[in-house]
């Protein structure tokens, strides 16, 4: 009895150490997979459909000379942006059927020649979600006196996935440009290299 219960043991113990990881990330890699078609194709649909929620985020001012001397953020409209966002990427990752992926032993235990061989784990991918979003910005030098302006989104999708019957959270991040822009500013008339 005590043997049993030591193999047991054994075997749980090589489970949680060597399949459990193996586990892990091949759901790791599938919720990244679910959520990033779902974020890409979300931005894609709205900016075709809806483009004027991404509009008018940012106002520009300009100068008695019509130079942009400063950008404005409309935070109504970058909120009304997110929340439209979030909602849309969690409906379309709820719209999804639920899979179920099935590993065999041999794959997970790493060994090429036990691939695909032996009885499968399953684990399931649940459709629940939640989404966050955030928006920044970033400003790059393109050229003489050019500057590119870049509104990004970050989004956090966080994805339920279960292995019998535990759930775990995954959290997956992607980060999509909705709004770009080039500010052109003077060109010196003068060059001087000392």
């Amino acid at each position: 009895m005590a043997v049993l219960i030591f193999l047991a043991g054994l075997l749980t113990y090589g489970i949680n150490v060597n399949i459990r990881p193996a586990l892990l990330s091949v759901m790791e890699y599938q919720c990244h997979s679910l959520s990033v078609k779902a974020v890409q194709n979300t931005v894609l649909e709205l900016l075709e459909e809806e483009p004027q929620l991404f509009e008018k985020l940012y106002r520009s001012e300009y100068d008695s000379d019509g130079n942009i001397n400063l950008i404005r953020a409309d935070s109504t409209a970058i909120n009304r942006m997110k929340l439209t966002l979030c909602q849309a990427v969690e409906a379309k990752l709820l719209n999804q059927e639920s899979e179920t992926y099935r590993i065999p032993l041999g794959t997970l235990l790493g060994l090429s020649i036990l691939a695909e061989a032996g009885p499968s784990f399953s684990m399931q991918i649940l459709q629940e979600s939640y989404v966050v979003a955030d928006v920044t910005t970033r400003l790059e030098t393109t050229g003489v006196n050019q500057t590119e302006f870049t509104v990004l989104v970050d989004f956090s999708v966080t994805m339920s996935a279960t292995i019998g019957g535990d759930a775990l959270p995954i959290t997956t991040h992607h980060q999509i440009p909705v709004v770009q822009m080039v500010i052109m500013g003077k060109v010196p008339q003068y060059y001087s290299n000392n």
